[in-house]
């Protein structure tokens, strides 16, 4: 599946929220990726920011490899009722919703520019 703008997008926003470190190990020196819980091919969770984690390659491969540990530790990091709501939003079919990806881009980008300025505010604070 062709990895879009938003997508791109999403990656982003994952790897900031994690501090660029591998949320599941910790690791920052390894080879980090955005792992979707429910794939992307679930397009009415492809850009929900709940699917999303930074993970290393290791842990990537490890979790998709052993789908009772990554289900256990999506509902651990989300906590349970989140983790059912987004099970929820994950079987809604397309046709069922109306993606706009103008509104999405918007939001994400609103999002990615209010946690850039927090973390320089953060930054400011050290001083």
């Amino acid at each position: 599946m062709k990895i879009d703008p938003i997508d791109k997008l999403v990656s982003q926003i994952a790897k900031l929220r994690a501090g660029n470190k591998c949320e599941y190990c910790g690791e920052a020196y390894k080879k980090r990726e955005t792992s979707h819980f429910h794939g992307r091919r679930k397009v009415s969770v492809r850009y929900d920011l709940d699917n999303v984690a930074w993970l290393c390659f290791t842990c990537h491969q490890e979790m998709h490899s052993h789908p009772d540990l990554h289900s256990e530790w999506f509902e651990k990091r989300l906590g349970s009722e989140k983790y059912e709501q987004l099970g929820i939003r994950s079987r809604m079919l397309a046709r069922e919703i109306k993606l706009d990806k103008v509104k999405i881009k918007k939001n994400l980008t609103g999002y990615l520019e209010a946690f850039n300025e927090h973390k320089e505010t953060l930054k400011e604070c050290k001083k």
